[in-house]
């Protein structure tokens, strides 16, 4: 199981990524549409920016730790843990921090490292993976292919799990005081 064809190359990555901007887009587009009716002028375009980042921040860390996102269910692939439990939010919020602050950098990392990962799969401690080789993927694999950066990884995963935090909490109260300013 720990041969490089299982693990999914960089196109079918960035792919799924592609798609799950592009749904993330749309659903941003009905949500504000609806929220943001023509009837209704009192907006202020801080409310749709804050939207789109409460929407962004939900969608990924809530689909791949329940299920899996749009885009991996088209490429056929899955973000799993390498610890031997289920990818944890804390894991899945890393992984969103990790894409938002480094982004197109990170795909220098899969150059590098056998298993094709990010900087955002280190930072989650995570790898991606076929969905068909879910079930053959056991402790022992998890083991053997496990190239994290130990403690660094896992302070960082808490720094960057506080800093979406943060960063949810800003947005929701900014929403609601922009709301109340205008009542």
């Amino acid at each position: 199981m720990n041969s490089p064809e299982n693990i999914p190359t960089l196109g079918r990555r960035l792919l799924s990524d592609l798609l799950d901007g592009g749904f993330v887009f749309i659903i941003f587009v009905i949500t504000s549409k609806v929220i943001y009716s023509k009837e209704s002028q009192n907006y202020s375009p801080h409310e749709v920016y804050l939207l789109f980042f409460i929407i962004t921040l939900l969608y990924f860390p809530l689909l791949n730790t329940t299920f899996c996102t749009l885009g991996q269910l088209i490429t056929n692939t899955r973000v799993i843990s390498l610890k031997i439990k289920k990818l944890s939010f804390w894991q899945a919020s890393a992984r969103l921090i990790g894409k938002l602050l480094f982004g197109w950098v990170s795909i220098w990392l899969v150059l590098f490292n056998r298993n094709n990962r990010f900087i955002h799969d280190f930072l989650g401690q995570s790898i991606v993976v076929f969905r068909k080789d879910l079930k053959s993927i056991n402790q022992d694999w998890r083991r053997k292919n496990t190239e994290s950066f130990g403690l660094i990884s896992r302070a960082l995963s808490i720094l960057f799990f506080i800093i979406y935090l943060t960063i949810l909490c800003i947005l929701i109260f900014n929403i609601v005081k922009l709301r109340l300013n205008k009542i």
